[in-house]
């Protein structure tokens, strides 16, 4: 994701209610579910973030650099499922 001014390690000011920190490895995820928004916690490590894709379907929002707060409002105006860090 780009176009994001702030620090990409600055945490979230207010916790994000409809984010869900998980594993690359969790395979029960159910993307139907409404409001839920998917964190794949691999801090920039591209074989884990590949390794997040694999048997998901649907677009995904990629952190890069962007901080936590813009790229899960990303996820929320796209109805993007999957954030992966």
């Amino acid at each position: 994701m780009d176009g994001c001014i702030h620090d990409p390690d600055s945490a979230l000011e207010a916790p994000e209610l409809s984010a869900v920190f998980v594993s690359p490895l969790d395979n029960t995820l159910d993307p139907n579910q409404a409001d839920r928004i998917f964190v794949f916690t691999v801090n920039r490590r591209e074989d884990l973030r590949l390794l997040s894709l694999t048997g998901r379907d649907g677009p995904f929002v990629l952190k890069n650099n962007a901080c936590l707060r813009c790229s899960t409002d990303m996820c929320m105006k796209s109805g993007y499922k999957y954030l992966i860090l």
